[in-house]
């Protein structure tokens, strides 16, 4: 089972949600065979690139309890996919960040998780509009180890 995690920005959520399940669901997700969980909320990953930022922190201790208690209800979650896009919240949360900065953000979003929670395997991808780009660095999600058959 997979963790997807995205923005809930109004003008953004839909479109996003759309992609995500066109492009980087598999067909048996798609077809409701495998599980996915679809996390969404103002800022989605960006949290876990600033876990100490004063705005922030409350919202990364947050998402990593959310992350733990799901393996916890849901043990056979294997992998946490960050989606990131052009995002109006770090406006909110006063950081200056061009895209080339919010896909970075995604790489350190990817590894705080990463220490933080080690039994999952962790993708970002960023929405450039179109399509997905893969942030390099971060596996991509279908190279993520499969769910294991029951």
């Amino acid at each position: 089972m997979r963790i997807f995690i995205y923005c809930a920005d109004p003008r953004e959520e839909a479109d996003l949600g759309r992609k995500i399940n066109d492009q980087l669901l598999s067909r048996s997700e798609r077809d409701g065979d495998e599980r996915v969980s679809l996390l969404s909320f103002y800022g989605g990953p960006v949290c876990l690139a600033y876990p100490k930022h004063r705005l922030l922190e409350n919202s990364a201790i947050w998402l990593l309890g959310q992350i733990r208690a799901g393996i916890k209800i849901s043990p056979e979650i294997s992998d946490v996919v960050l989606i990131g896009h052009n995002c109006g919240y770090y406006n909110y949360v006063l950081i200056l960040a061009d895209e080339a900065k919010k896909r970075e953000d995604l790489k350190t979003a990817a590894r705080y998780l990463r220490k933080n929670i080690r039994t999952v395997k962790v993708a970002a991808y960023y929405d450039n509009e179109s399509s997905f780009e893969e942030i390099i660095g971060v596996k991509k999600a279908h190279e993520l180890r499969p769910v294991l058959q029951k």
